[in-house]
């Protein structure tokens, strides 16, 4: 079974829920449910894209994906210290 993708908002609710994401043509189809309440199919397309890939290309973003190497290694640490806490 696949592994869905959760959007939170900054209070901790749930914003968006990815279920997949397909192509279709030119077109990425996305399946989602938006506010844990309306599940529905958005269409993403190649003007659409590239305007979002040019959002993602941001210092922000960069710095982010720099990063991830030491956001790994953290999560594993702190996922290995709690099971090695439950069985102490």
């Amino acid at each position: 079974m696949k592994e869905n993708m959760t959007v939170y908002t900054s209070d901790g609710s749930i914003a968006f829920v990815f279920y997949s994401v397909r192509r279709e043509g030119n077109k990425l189809i996305i399946d989602g449910k938006a506010l844990d309440a309306i599940r529905m199919d958005m269409v993403l397309t190649f003007e659409e894209i590239l305007k979002g890939l040019r959002m993602a290309v941001c210092r922000g973003m960069v710095s982010f994906i720099f990063l991830l190497p030491l956001f790994t290694s953290q999560f594993l640490l702190h996922k290995a210290l709690r099971k090695l806490g439950r069985r102490a």
